[in-house]
């Protein structure tokens, strides 16, 4: 067999130095790609956490819905009255990280801008917040006794 004076000619197989880089540049790059994963899967709960929280404050407007529908076709006189008072008295969200802000009355201008607190309106703004997230129906009294049921 030939040589260079270094390495035979001829010769099959790595170096122990080509080894032990190859070792370096892998622990490496192994490294960088835990440290990644790592961040990843630490912040991938809060993304369960925001669907979590959204849900929640979706099934709360829902329940408020439900019930908005149920006695508009009852009594519309009164239903918005109604909701009203069960908001305030706490009867929505609870057991929840859920809260549902004071119904408001509104109405709005010709433009279409919201007034606020007018000093009579057949439209009831209900807020619910979840976890950063705010979910806003605007209720209104448009039926009569006579008017058929409601769907919900």
């Amino acid at each position: 067999m030939k040589t260079n004076g270094f390495y035979s000619i001829g010769q099959r197989g790595f170096t122990l130095v080509e080894i032990i880089i190859t070792l370096v540049l892998s622990a490496i790059l192994g490294t960088i790609l835990v440290q990644l994963g790592g961040t990843a899967l630490t912040k991938s709960s809060s993304t369960v956490l925001n669907a979590r929280d959204e849900v929640a404050g979706q099934a709360v407007m829902e329940e408020i819905v439900a019930d908005y529908v149920k006695k508009i076709n009852a009594d519309p006189d009164t239903a918005l009255a109604l909701i009203e008072n069960r908001i305030n008295n706490g009867e929505y969200g609870t057991g929840t990280h859920v809260a549902v802000e004071e119904p408001q009355y509104v109405d709005f201008d010709a433009a279409g801008n919201i007034i606020t607190n007018p000093s009579e309106s057949d439209y009831m703004k209900v807020t619910v917040n979840s976890g950063g997230h705010t979910l806003t129906t605007i209720f209104a009294k448009t039926r009569t006794a006579s008017d058929p049921k409601e769907k919900f």
